[in-house]
């Protein structure tokens, strides 16, 4: 492209970045009503396992494809996949089980009869967007978010850019697959720890909150003192196999910090997953860092420079997210009226529809304060 024309790229990045930015609230907003909450972990690092296998496959796409096909040839293939995921989410996404045309009742009594959300008679409830930007476990799920977007990008975006700057006898090909095993890696140690972790859960081995702190101290922990061990090193080898380590651990902050939104308030979680969110600012920072050194030099010491800021970043964000986060529901969260769990017009038609099923079905129970509603909030987790 002309540089003239250099604007449409800028235009089109920018209308890429708005429109994507609601991505993952709506995700999290959709999976919430879907989501029992015995099995919070092991869905929501499932549907966040996507999002880290896809780095995988476009590394290792894009090199073979620069090698052996053309460097347009990627514009096509991850445009249409893009237009194709649209579709068929349009068509198979629903908001809750009471609006999937496809459940039926005895289906639908099920979700119903287990979901982590509670029906209320308030309809309307304000966002107390002052109690949440005064939180402290708000924060150290921002601050959680912030650094792993800080070091995500720095692996999508600057990794190839190392790899080729310190390490030219490696072509394309071979780049493309060493930045893309570790995702790989990362994705299979996620599902797990996703099922692990809620086990810790369930078993009442661990509370809700110190099963977060584990999470994210296994996985910013491990990944952070390979980072900073990179920034010492100067064998490829070393260097990917660390990678694949450090990657690959970070799957478990999955279960921690990006989980936060429904742990600390159900009700808001769209609000809360997009100021988890702006944590991308990480990846902005992370960006004009790499520009700004290694970018312009592209020597071995600036890169481990970069490593050992990324490094030290991850173990910091480890020890404030220690510090202040919570898998608890917070006051401000609670539902401030009456609230029903299984409110009985919901109780008549899952009866209705189940009797002579099997299934059983809940009795309709009444919570008139807001303790009670966190006593049931910490009974079904």
């Amino acid at each position: 492209m002309e540089f003239d024309h250099i604007w449409l790229i800028h235009l089109y990045r920018f209308v890429q970045g708005s429109v994507e930015a609601i991505t993952v609230p709506a995700l999290n907003g959709v999976v919430s009503p879907w989501t029992p909450a015995y099995q919070r972990s092991q869905l929501m690092t499932l549907a966040y396992a996507g999002v880290y296998f896809s780095p995988a496959v476009a590394s290792i796409t894009t090199g073979a494809c620069l090698c052996y096909v053309s460097w347009s040839s990627i514009m096509y293939i991850y445009g249409g996949a893009g237009v194709v995921w649209s579709v068929f989410y349009a068509f198979f996404a629903f908001q809750s089980p009471e609006k999937h045309p496809g459940l039926c009742e005895a289906e639908r009594a099920i979700f119903l009869s287990h979901s982590s959300s509670t029906p209320s008679k308030t309809l309307v409830q304000k966002t107390p967007w002052c109690k949440i930007l005064t939180s402290m476990p708000v924060w150290a799920m921002f601050v959680g978010a912030f650094c792993r977007c800080f070091v995500f990008v720095m692996l999508i975006m600057q990794v190839q850019q190392y790899y080729k700057d310190v390490y030219p006898h490696l072509n394309s090909a071979m780049i493309g697959l060493l930045s893309g095993i570790p995702h790989v890696f990362m994705v299979v140690l996620m599902l797990i720890g996703g099922n692990v972790f809620d086990y810790l859960v369930n078993k009442n081995l661990l509370s809700r909150t110190n099963s977060r702190k584990l999470a994210e101290t296994l996985g910013f922990g491990v990944m952070g003192a390979c980072i900073l061990a990179i920034g010492f090193l100067n064998d490829y080898v070393v260097v990917a196999v660390l990678f694949c380590v450090g990657v690959a651990f970070s799957a478990f902050s999955i279960s921690g910090y990006q989980l936060n939104p429904l742990d600390l308030a159900p009700k808001f979680v769209g609000p809360l997953t997009g100021i988890s969110r702006t944590g991308t600012a990480g990846s902005i920072v992370s960006t004009l860092l790499a520009a700004k050194t290694v970018g312009e030099t592209h020597k071995l010491l600036d890169w481990h420079n970069l490593f050992i800021v990324g490094g030290s970043l991850h173990l910091a964000g480890v020890l404030f997210y220690c510090i202040f986060a919570s898998g608890n529901i917070q006051p401000w969260a609670q539902p401030e009226s009456e609230t029903l769990i299984g409110a009985p017009s919901d109780t008549q038609r899952i009866n209705a529809s189940t009797e002579g099923s099997g299934i059983e079905t809940p009795k309709a129970k009444t919570a008139k304060t807001t303790s009670n509603y966190g006593a049931f909030q910490d009974s079904i987790y």
